[in-house]
């Protein structure tokens, strides 16, 4: 039996969910909500259920509420009566609170019938109070590996290649110059990429970010930001072990931790486009169109990142009798007013000029012509993904099983996979990061794999053999990606 000294003095707002005090009620009362309060820690699993219980009106038991199979009513410490207090009968049927008008007696006195106070908890909401959530206890695992893979002595090389020192220096020349409007390489305007790069790296300069740290932060906050979405999402879509798995593959792939370390566009793409993409999910399973605005939103941020070609890769969401819920108002213009600012201003310093440069040749010739010196043949990125999946590489044999996409989330997933794969392998200009828009939905696809499949042991084997190899590889990603990046002039 529990001491009623365990027992501690409710917060206020808790017993008005219960039941509002009244001038005679409140220490009848204030024993309920100290009894549930004392039996909460107990309702982790099963509902709390108080019995039928009827007080005299003169002297009634205060309550021991253990947990929801050992109830049990001490008369032996009951508090002294207090003139004209209501008598509380409690209910076992399940129902809201609800409290009846006091009824008196022609003497004044409370009816013996009294108030009726009806508490039932049902099984999937255990407490009428909010308790916090504990932290999960892998995420003190996490955050260190987060910090140690993604920040930590990320300025300690130089700028690769000839793209990261020239978006480098774009965005430097934007936070010298207050001009965030037009792009310009040692003077001369520069349209080859839109300027969310620019402008989150030129922040980086204002605030006064060395040159190597100021174009690198951004990407590595942007991934690590897309990996907590990423989680909330697939958590409520798919649950938490599935999330969780998809979590670790993705952020520990080679790919997008490589890319999350040098200032390029394509994170920033991958990040944005993705997040759109994952908003949509509920609108693809049940024709939810809440969270269409935000997603609409995010696609106008993938627009900024890098032109035309999130909404080239969005083409699944747009195809079919249901498009119109993207044409509405109340989605399209959240698209508008996050895009369309940049293009319009750019435009109107600029001229056709910025049109041919920035639509004509780094849009359209991409495509057909091999002037940009990124030629590659139709299978470059069956070996760039085997490459840039390590070391989960194995795990591909997971989705490629018919019965894994059997509900229309997962079969956008892969729909997802296999457009972003066709789209740019078409394309006769290939570079390496072009795919990493399609790692998310991969990540995805392979945990929900893992965690259904009958023995897990082997993949995570096989997975486990490559980690042996993972930093020899880890030698070869950085030069694979510095040679691809871009040999442009």
């Amino acid at each position: 039996m529990l001491s009623r000294k365990a027992y501690r003095q409710p917060p206020e707002n808790f017993k008005k969910n219960l039941l509002p005090p009244t001038e005679t009620g409140v220490a009848r009362i204030s024993d309920v909500v100290a009894a549930g309060r004392a039996g909460m820690k107990a309702q982790h699993t099963a509902g709390m259920e108080l019995h039928n219980v009827q007080s005299d009106a003169e002297s009634g038991p205060a309550f021991l509420v253990r947990d929801s199979r050992d109830l049990e009513l001490d008369h032996a410490t009951t508090r002294t009566p207090v003139a004209d207090s209501p008598v509380v009968r409690l209910d076992r049927s399940p129902g809201a609170i609800v409290r009846q008008p006091r009824k008196r007696s022609l003497r004044g006195s409370p009816s013996s019938s009294g108030i009726v106070a009806r508490v039932a908890c049902l099984p999937h909401v255990p407490h009428t109070e909010k308790v916090p959530r504990k932290i999960p206890r892998l995420l003190w695992v996490v955050l260190p590996l987060a910090y140690l893979v993604y920040f930590y002595d990320l300025s300690a090389t130089g700028l690769l290649g000839p793209d990261e020192p020239r978006y480098a220096s774009i965005a430097r020349e934007m936070a010298r110059s207050g001009d965030w409007i037009t792009p310009r390489l040692w003077g001369t305007p520069w349209f080859e990429k839109p300027a969310l790069l620019y402008w989150l790296s030129g922040l980086g300069f204002r605030l006064g970010l060395n040159t190597e740290l100021a174009p690198r932060l951004p990407g590595a906050l942007l991934a690590v930001g897309f990996l907590a979405f990423y989680w909330w999402t697939l958590r409520r879509e798919f649950g938490e072990r599935a999330a969780w798995l998809a979590s670790l593959i993705l952020g520990s792939s080679g790919m997008w931790v490589a890319y999350s370390q040098i200032g390029v566009t394509d994170l920033p793409l991958g990040a944005t486009f993705s997040a759109a993409m994952l908003l949509a999910l509920p609108w693809v399973a049940r024709r939810d169109t809440r969270q269409l605005p935000a997603a609409a939103a995010m696609f106008g941020l993938a627009v900024l990142a890098k032109g035309l070609v999130p909404l080239a890769l969005a083409a699944p969401l747009v195809m079919g009798r249901h498009m119109r819920d993207w044409a509405r108002w109340r989605v399209v213009v959240p698209f508008f007013l996050v895009a369309l600012p940049w293009y319009a201003l750019c435009y109107w310093r600029n001229g056709w000029t910025f049109l041919h440069e920035f639509f004509v040749v780094h849009h359209f010739s991409r495509i057909t012509s091999g002037a940009l010196m990124h030629g590659r043949p139709l299978w470059f990125y069956l070996p760039v993904l085997l490459l840039g999946l390590l070391p989960w590489t194995p795990l591909l044999g997971l989705i490629a099983k018919r019965r894994i996409y059997r509900d229309r989330q997962r079969a956008f997933l892969g729909v997802w996979v296999l457009i972003v794969l066709a789209l740019f392998s078409i394309s006769v200009n290939k570079l390496p990061g072009y795919i990493l828009p399609l790692l998310p939905a991969a990540a995805a696809l392979m945990a929900l794999g893992l965690d259904e499949v009958a023995n897990a042991r082997g993949w995570l084997a096989a997975c486990g053999a490559l980690l042996v190899v993972f930093p020899m590889t880890a030698q070869v990603l950085p030069a694979a990606v510095l040679n691809g990046l871009s040999r442009a002039p």
